[in-house]
């Protein structure tokens, strides 16, 4: 019951304004109470580990090319070998000459 009779409050609009300041105040308290109680710890974060899966074209493009021919002992290496380093040999003597 006011005292005077001139201490109504006759529009909200008058108010308003002083609730709203409150209630942004005491929101914004707790807020930061809560974020000092608990703060975010990146370490203790589950870390999400994604998997792409291998589309099937390209695991039918490995299955369908063919493997590098395997030497069949270490003779056969050697005699490769022996070619590609004469091979190089007369490809260097051709850009001496030129």
């Amino acid at each position: 019951m006011p005292k005077y009779s001139g201490d109504t409050i006759r529009a909200f609009a008058y108010i308003k304004q002083h609730l709203f300041y409150k209630h942004y105040v005491t929101s914004q308290r707790t807020l930061a109470s809560q974020q000092t109680e608990k703060p975010i710890s990146y370490a203790t974060k589950k870390r999400v580990v994604r998997k792409e899966l291998t589309p099937d074209w390209l695991r039918e493009n490995e299955e369908a090319a063919p493997l590098a021919p395997a030497f069949k002992d270490d003779a056969h290496f050697e005699e490769e070998k022996k070619k590609l380093a004469e091979s190089l040999r007369e490809l260097e003597q051709e850009l001496k000459n030129n």
